[in-house]
C-alpha cells in the first residue's frame, strides 16, 4: 500500500478517536458529529452492511473513501479518452512513470524527474538525458531526432 491509501486510513482512523472521545476538531465538526455525517461513503456503507456497519473500523471507512474518489477520477480520465469501461483500456492508453514499470508492463515511454526521457523499441534504446529542466525548445528539437529515431508512429507517418 503506498502513501495515500494509508494516510487516508490513518485519518479515519484518528477522526473515528476523536468522534469517540467527543473531541472533533474544529474543521471536521462542521460536517457533522457521528460518522455518518462526517464520512462520504458512510451512509453507502451502512445501508450495504446493515447493523454490522458498527463494527467497521473507521480507518476501513476512510480507506474506502479514498478508495471511491480514485476510482470516480479513473472514470473520468477515461470518459475523457472515450473509455467508458475498463475493457476498452489498452496498453496504448497507459504510460509507465518509471524505469521499473516500463520494464514490468512492457510499455515503451517513461520520463523520470524532468531529466530524463525515454523511449525503447525492442532493438534500440533512445533516450535524451540533462542535467536540470527541459525547456519546450529543447523537446521540440530534440524528441523528433533522438527519441522517434529509427520508430515508425501512427501520429507520424502521415496517409
Amino acid at each position: 500500500m503506498a502513501r495515500g491509501p494509508m494516510a487516508a486510513a490513518m485519518v479515519g482512523k484518528t477522526i473515528g478517536r476523536r468522534i469517540e472521545e467527543d473531541q472533533i476538531p474544529v474543521y471536521v465538526e462542521r460536517f457533522g458529529s457521528r460518522v455518518e455525517e462526517i464520512f462520504v461513503t458512510a451512509t453507502e456503507l451502512k445501508h450495504q452492511f446493515k447493523e454490522r456497519f458498527n463494527d467497521l473500523p473507521t480507518g476501513a471507512i476512510g480507506l474506502h473513501g479514498y478508495f471511491m474518489r480514485l476510482s470516480q477520477g479513473l472514470k473520468q480520465l477515461m470518459a475523457g479518452n472515450r473509455k467508458f469501461a475498463l475493457s476498452y483500456i489498452s496498453r496504448d492508453d497507459i504510460a509507465a512513470l518509471t524505469k521499473e514499470a516500463a520494464d514490468i508492463s512492457g510499455q515503451v515511454f517513461y520520463i523520470r524527474a524532468r531529466q530524463e526521457i525515454h523511449i525503447f523499441k525492442e532493438e534500440s534504446k533512445n533516450s535524451i538525458v540533462k542535467d536540470g529542466f527541459f525547456t519546450i525548445d529543447e523537446l521540440v528539437e530534440m524528441v523528433p531526432k533522438v527519441l522517434l529515431h529509427g520508430i515508425e508512429s501512427r501520429l507520424l507517418v502521415s496517409s
